[in-house]
């Protein structure tokens, strides 16, 4: 399984690309960046896009992606939550913000929206499972897993044991969990509040992997804190980057 990390910032600075992670060059997590990023061959690969919510930072370049491979002629389906694909609906592809391609005739046949809310799906080689976070309505973090190598992505996230509980499932074949981090511990209150994950909280989720000796990333820090994150960081957790690329 090969992971290029395209985009993992929680916020749009110079430099910091919003999270958008290419798996295996045909499958997308989320939309923050790629448009940006890759080029118009890289990017009318991209068969699927696996969205975790709503929020602008993870879905801000969709209408340009979807605009690069359903006018070229290429298949794109969108999967997310039900309640996310509607939110898109209502507020994005509503012909006042973008226009619903499904209503154009270049798109009819070319763009599909399917929801992960049923258990597991399968896409190319790849099966894949949504799991409910505590973000905003809809939130889904997502199991990857290709043959016996299982990957994890929270996703936008407070601390839910039953997430790092469930990496339990698949023993030595979870090779790697990205977890997001957005804020430092002193600022745990305001994490609370936007349902965003900190240090302190990583290092609970330690207990769960740690005896699986699976690595644990972190990614969609916000670079104004990113420094003061970083130096508080539990041992055996590593911060990702944009540019990164990992292969399991």
């Amino acid at each position: 399984m090969k992971i290029e990390i395209l985009g993992c910032s929680g916020s749009v600075a110079k430099g910091y690309p919003t999270t958008s992670i290419l798996i295996n060059k045909s499958v997308l997590l989320d939309a923050g960046s790629a448009a940006s990023i890759l080029d118009q061959d890289r990017l009318s690969k991209i068969s699927d896009i696996l969205i975790t919510h709503a929020h602008l930072d993870h879905i801000k370049e969709l209408p340009f992606i979807i605009d690069t491979v359903s006018t070229a002629g290429n298949s794109l389906t969108i999967w997310a939550s039900t309640e996310t694909i509607d939110i898109l609906n209502e507020n994005i592809f509503n012909g006042f913000v973008w226009p619903h391609f499904n209503l154009l005739d270049y798109g009819k046949n070319n763009l599909s929206f399917k929801s992960v809310s049923n258990g597991w799906v399968e896409i190319n080689d790849l099966k894949i499972l949504a799991l409910p976070v505590d973000h905003i309505m809809g939130s889904v973090g997502y199991v990857v897993k290709e043959k016996d190598k299982v990957v994890m992505f929270s996703g936008d996230t407070s601390y839910m044991e039953g997430f790092f509980n469930h990496a339990k499932e698949y023993g030595e074949n979870l090779k790697a969990v990205f977890a997001e981090i957005s804020y430092p511990d002193e600022m745990s209150d305001l994490a609370r509040e936007t349902c965003h994950m900190t240090p302190d909280e990583i290092l609970k989720a330690l207990e769960f992997l740690n005896p699986l000796k699976t690595k644990l990333f972190v990614y969609h820090l916000k670079p104004y804190y990113m420094d003061l994150i970083i130096s508080k960081l539990p041992e055996g957790v590593e911060c990702i980057n944009s540019g990164e690329v990992f292969e399991f």
